[in-house]
Order: C-alpha cells, then sequence, then structure tokens
C-alpha cells in the first residue's frame, strides 16, 4: 500500500485535496496538511511525522508545492529517516489523480514516483500546442 501526503503553502494542500475529491472520490490514505501564515516549519514537521506514524511499514509519497520551500524541507527531512518515503515537488491536480487511482499497483513509493514524473509532461501543455496536433472540427452550418 502506498499512502499520500499532500502538503504547501497557504490552503494549496486543502484546495488541491478537494479537488482531488471531486475528481476520484475520498480516500483514507490521501492526507492535506496546510502550512498557514503564522505556522513554523517545526509545527509543520511534526503534523507530517504524526501522519507517518500512522505508515510506518507503508510506502509513502509526500507532494509539495514547490521546491526549497518549508513544506518540502520538512517532508526532504522526514523522508531522510526512511527508505519507503518520496517526495515529490511541483504537484499538479493531474499527477495527484494518476497518483492516486495507481498507488495500489506499486509496492514502492519511489516506482510510483518514477511512474508519475514520466507521464507529468503530458500533463501539462497549451491550448495552441494541443491545437496543432487535433485537427479541427470539420465545419458545420449549424450554430449562431
Amino acid at each position: 500500500m502506498t499512502a499520500i501526503i499532500i502538503t504547501g503553502h497557504g490552503q494549496f494542500a486543502t484546495g488541491i485535496h478537494s479537488a482531488l475529491t471531486l475528481i476520484s472520490g475520498t480516500s483514507p490514505d490521501v492526507h492535506a496538511v496546510n502550512f498557514e501564515e503564522g505556522d513554523t516549519p517545526d509545527a509543520l514537521g511534526e503534523k507530517l511525522a504524526k501522519i507517518l506514524k500512522i505508515y510506518e511499514n507503508d510506502s509513502v509519497v509526500i507532494f509539495t508545492d514547490i521546491i526549497g520551500g518549508a513544506p518540502f524541507r520538512q517532508a526532504a527531512l522526514l523522508a531522510s529517516s526512511r527508505e519507503n518515503i518520496d517526495v515529490v515537488y511541483g504537484t499538479t491536480l493531474h499527477m495527484l489523480v494518476e497518483a492516486t487511482l495507481e498507488k495500489d499497483d506499486y509496492d514502492a513509493a519511489r516506482a510510483l514516483v518514477a511512474q508519475l514524473l514520466e507521464n507529468a509532461r503530458e500533463g501539462i501543455g497549451s491550448l495552441s500546442s494541443y491545437s496543432r496536433k487535433v485537427p479541427p472540427p470539420p465545419a458545420t452550418e449549424e450554430g449562431l
């Protein structure tokens, strides 16, 4: 089993978790931990550690918003003491949906993360680049 923890600045974690729940449903092993104004990095680390304790014998992927921020640093610190934890930065909703749907297919957090990172590029683009790949629909006489 692989558990998921989402953390980031402000209400990043609960906000993206809310969107994730709308798309893929609720999952008891997906957790959101905000790092809000006035919180200390140590307090965030304690919240993350408390959740990690539940999954002592399981793989865990901690998704963070940006590299170098307090949420990433606290997650990295905790991951350094356990082989079965990996930390992802630059988290997107696309990535979380895939992680939630695929997490039980992987025994190791690092294997899941490798697949997520490989597929993440496909989830980022622009309308103009997408339009070049897909031919426009045929014109119809209906419309305004």
